[in-house]
């Protein structure tokens, strides 16, 4: 499985759950750290380490599992009322951008246990081993180990290692860091009443029916391209990198609880605000690229090529990210992944976050609890937040930062 083209960051996760009942905090504690072990004897490159930046050495060296216990008088309550990114990000057990996550432990879970019963798991997944797929099919079955017992669950499949095996031209490779600069992170409520009209807005000839992801990025993109356009001064071309699950596109396609680090992404550009910045000609856009990457990139590579294949479009990536002559905007979807399903036999969790990213113009989309709206997580420059979260267009379709369970019971 070839870990050298994945940055050395962590996937973070954060689930909230309000059913647990006050007094059952230990029970349930000790219930997620047994069931955690015996989950990981099948996905055991998890409790391994990275060795010369190329592969896992599965040496069993574990990971990392912490409690906590908030603070008294601060309820679960309080954090759903208004969920601020910083606030959440106390719930995690490393950082996102971690070095941990290229010398450590490739995953951490951190449970954080509240006076009113409450809990939330946070988890910090290395992006070396891991997508948002496989981090969910690990907590699908790690939830059936604690709520059904280890004899229950399946093994996920690890054949990705065959698939794309290493190779030592990659082993003087080092990670690097992001640049640190002053980011702000927003959340937005796409509920369904809004998405169904939002796609309608965007519907063309071209695509006559988006999906509600289509539909939702095209408004980022569009606000983003405002924003940044408004800050940048001279109008610069506007690039969109949206992330693919290559398993089910794959030639042939491989099981979708294959574990890895199994994505890749297509690029849509826009050269002219003007004549092409509008919600139908964006969402053509996206579909245009995605279907040529699907067509003559990922259906590709599992042939002789498929690594050269890789490396290229890894060179091109990284000059893209370094090019001055344009805005690049990245956007990831962790819709129907199956989050939500997460009962560790507390219930299923009431709601789910990415949190915030350290990274610019990048947008992470989930679902609701309901399956049908989405929430987006949008990070940009502090000098460009200012202007995309006025974007009256925005706000039109999305609420800011509303309320988590306005009817919840905890005190």
């Amino acid at each position: 499985m070839e870990i050298k083209f994945s940055p050395a960051v962590y996937i973070p996760l954060v689930l909230f759950y309000t059913g647990t009942g006050t007094g059952l905090d230990v029970v349930v504690s000790h219930r997620l750290k047994t069931s955690l072990s015996n989950t990981l004897t099948h996905f055991y490159p998890f409790a391994g380490r990275i060795r010369d930046n190329i592969c896992i050495d599965c040496n069993d060296n574990g990971v990392e599992f912490l409690e906590a216990r908030v603070c008294a008088g601060t309820s679960l309550a309080d954090v759903l009322a208004r969920p601020e990114p910083d606030v959440l990000l106390r719930f995690l057990p490393a950082r996102i951008m971690s070095l941990e996550a290229y010398t450590g432990s490739l995953l951490q879970v951190q449970v954080s246990l509240f006076e009113c019963g409450g809990l939330v798991i946070g988890i910090s997944a290395s992006h070396k081993l891991a997508d948002a797929a496989t981090l969910s099919t690990l907590i699908k079955s790690w939830a059936h180990s604690a709520r059904d017992g280890p004899t229950e669950v399946a093994p996920p499949d690890l054949t990705a290692a065959s698939v794309f095996p290493p190779t030592k031209m990659l082993t003087t490779a080092q990670p690097s860091e992001a640049l640190k600069l002053k980011l702000r992170t927003r959340r937005y409520l796409f509920d369904a009443k809004k998405i169904a009209a939002l796609k309608v807005k965007s519907a063309s000839e071209v695509v006559p029916r988006p999906t509600r992801v289509e539909a939702v990025c095209a408004l980022l993109w569009k606000c983003k391209i405002k924003a940044l356009e408004s800050n940048a001064g001279p109008w610069k071309p506007s690039v969109l990198a949206q992330t693919v699950n290559l398993r089910k596109r794959l030639d042939p396609a491989m099981p979708e609880d294959s574990v890895g680090n199994l994505i890749g992404f297509y690029t849509a550009r826009v050269d002219r605000t003007s004549d092409e910045a509008n919600l139908p000609s964006l969402v053509a856009k996206m579909r245009k690229s995605m279907d040529e990457y699907v067509r003559d990139y990922a259906r590709k590579l599992r042939g002789p090529d498929g690594f050269s294949m890789i490396w290229t479009a890894t060179m091109t990536g990284g000059e893209l990210m370094k090019e001055d002559g344009f805005t690049l905007s990245v956007f990831t979807s962790w819709c129907r992944l199956g989050l939500y399903e997460a009962d560790f036999g507390c219930g299923k969790p009431d709601w789910m976050s990415s949190c915030s990213s350290d990274f610019k113009n990048t947008s992470v989309l989930t679902d609701t609890k309901d399956g049908e709206g989405i929430e987006a997580w949008v990070t940009l420059r502090e000098e460009d937040m200012e202007l995309f979260e006025q974007d009256q267009e925005l706000l039109s379709f999305a609420s800011l930062n509303p309320r988590i369970l306005a009817g919840c019971n905890l005190r």
